[in-house]
């Protein structure tokens, strides 16, 4: 429906120039249910069945690849790096152009299976899957709506009673529209906050000298140089979307000045109840780039350097050098930016990355610094578009002598019932067991 929605805009800006207010029009691209599935299942799946091996979750993922026979090497620092617990709470995924929200809605259905296994009530697992497990940014707003009105829906089909803990606050939606800075005047809404009191004592009149030295030590409180530095970063959101870096250091400040303003938001006086609404989505945004994740999944944008505006293209030259050539490439090292160590980077890219020479680079930093676990090539129309893609999961440090599980996959044009051959049908997808998908080197 989304894409439906988007279409004759994409149309006229396809092929130009891109201004940053239609970046999303140029680079949304609706997923097939059977990739997201092989994503999903291959990241958040191969997180829990590393550490338990035997459970029933494997029988819930059709498109689940199983590791095959390893060097001795490779095996040696998975059981080094597995461990021997995990707590569903602790899981994070992120999609970091997450569109109207197909991923994230795949990963709550794994998500909840896994809660059911630990034999969570099941009238809490919406909630605690909501708040502690996924996460979603994009640059654009319709589609930061539809995707938190899915996962939103998904959640209350399992919880009748989700809608009322969302008003209480018990329900915390971490999927965001990424929201601009530049209209914010930070210093007129840290005072109405009020934080340290100084309002009330009358000492507010030089809160805001330029020369930041000399202000007091209440008034130079680290919240409020926080909240510059979130100002400065997100000024230019639309643009740069998931590629603002927010320094992880900072996580847990965030979460704490975040945590205020939801409470100053629902309780606060009639000048911190204004302010602190206003501010709250910049730190949401802030805190979930702060925060490093067991997997990245996504169906990044693709935009090659001849669409980026000049401010897009600065940035991908600076930054990125290895992967400037296109958005998808920025996203596929940024991905791992957002990882934490031995999490999986899962996206569907264009398959131009592995054959340009412009992209040698960025081949030999994902060869040497991460392993790939498996790979689905696709060859033309197979996503529905005219050119060849590439599912890939990839380990955050993982050994580079793992031998990964590899299919290509090729289009059979049969009418109305469109659909990739060279995969075994739905009722067979025992894919570790399939010839085409031993694992290889």
């Amino acid at each position: 429906m989304y894409q439906f929605y988007i279409s004759e805009k994409k149309d006229q800006v396809i092929g130009n120039v891109v201004k940053s207010e239609d970046i999303p029009a140029a680079t949304q691209l609706f997923t097939p249910n059977w990739i997201v599935q092989y994503l999903v299942q291959n990241s958040i799946g191969r997180q829990w069945l590393q550490t338990y091996p035997d459970s029933p979750l494997k029988n819930s993922l059709p498109y689940y690849i199983g590791p095959g026979d390893q060097p001795s090497e490779v095996l040696a620092q998975l059981a080094a790096s597995t461990p021997q617990s995990i707590e569903p709470e602790s899981i994070k995924v992120l999609d970091p152009a997450c569109g109207s929200g197909h991923i994230l809605v795949e990963a709550y259905k794994i998500l909840k299976v896994i809660y059911e296994e630990r034999g969570y009530r099941s009238r809490d697992i919406p909630q605690l899957i909501l708040k502690h497990n996924l996460f979603g940014l994009d640059i654009d707003d319709r589609a930061g709506q539809l995707a938190g009105f899915a996962l939103m829906m998904l959640a209350r089909e399992d919880d009748r009673r989700l809608f009322s803990r969302v008003a209480d606050g018990q329900v915390t939606l971490n999927v965001l529209a990424l929201q601009e800075s530049r209209h914010l005047d930070v210093q007129s809404l840290w005072h109405q906050l009020n934080l340290t009191g100084d309002w009330h004592k009358g000492r507010s009149q030089g809160l805001f000298e330029d020369n930041q030295a000399e202000l007091g030590s209440d008034t130079a409180d680290n919240r409020y140089q926080l909240l510059k530095q979130i100002v400065e970063k997100f000024r230019d959101a639309k643009t740069f979307g998931s590629l603002i870096e927010v320094d992880a250091s900072g996580a847990e400040a965030l979460l704490s000045l975040h945590q205020q303003l939801e409470q100053l938001g629902r309780a606060g006086d009639v000048m911190q109840k204004p302010a602190a609404q206003r501010l709250l989505p910049y730190v949401h945004q802030a805190w979930v780039l702060a925060q490093r994740y067991d997997s990245v999944i996504a169906n990044p944008p693709y935009m090659g350097s001849k669409g980026m505006n000049a401010q897009l293209k600065d940035f991908a030259k600076s930054s990125y050098p290895n992967s400037k050539s296109d958005l998808f490439a920025i996203f596929m090292e940024r991905g791992f930016e957002l990882l934490k160590p031995n999490g999986f980077n899962a996206l569907v890219t264009m398959q131009s990355w592995m054959f340009l020479s412009s992209y040698e680079s960025l081949r030999l930093k994902i060869l040497t610094e991460s392993s790939i676990e498996c790979m689905a090539h696709m060859a033309n129309m197979v996503m529905g578009i005219a050119f060849g893609t590439a599912a890939t999961v990839c380990r955050k440090g993982g050994n580079p002598a793992t031998k990964g599980a590899y299919c290509y996959i090729e289009y059979e044009d049969i009418g109305d019932n469109d659909r990739p051959v060279n995969f075994p049908p739905m009722n067979e997808r025992n894919l570790k067991a399939a010839k085409h998908n031993e694992p290889s080197s």
